[in-house]
């Protein structure tokens, strides 16, 4: 039966993965609020610290850990694109 389920559940599982995932990744404002240990903030919280205990604040430098905080949530999606592109059209119907 296990046989039968799984690669037809596929799509849905990656999109799952995908979602939930991406989601982690970006969360801002429970980590903000929780956290005291810089150690442990996601990357969103840390380029806000950043923000604020600089002086002058270079645009360039926050601009790359923008694009390296965005990296992994891309790549997640790269990965999976196959499986969420069957999830969308698995549904659909034609005529």
């Amino acid at each position: 039966m296990g046989y039968v389920i799984l690669p037809i559940s596929m799509p849905g599982v990656a999109s799952v993965i995908v979602y939930a995932g991406i989601r982690s990744w970006s969360q801002f404002i429970i980590p903000f609020v929780l956290l005291s240990d810089n150690a442990k903030f996601p990357v969103s919280v840390g380029i806000l610290n950043y923000q604020s205990t600089v002086e002058v604040i270079s645009t360039h430098y926050l601009a790359a850990a923008s694009v390296l905080s965005v990296l992994p949530a891309v790549l997640l999606f790269v990965v999976f694109q196959r499986f969420i592109i069957g999830a969308i059209t698995a549904g659909a119907v034609k005529g």
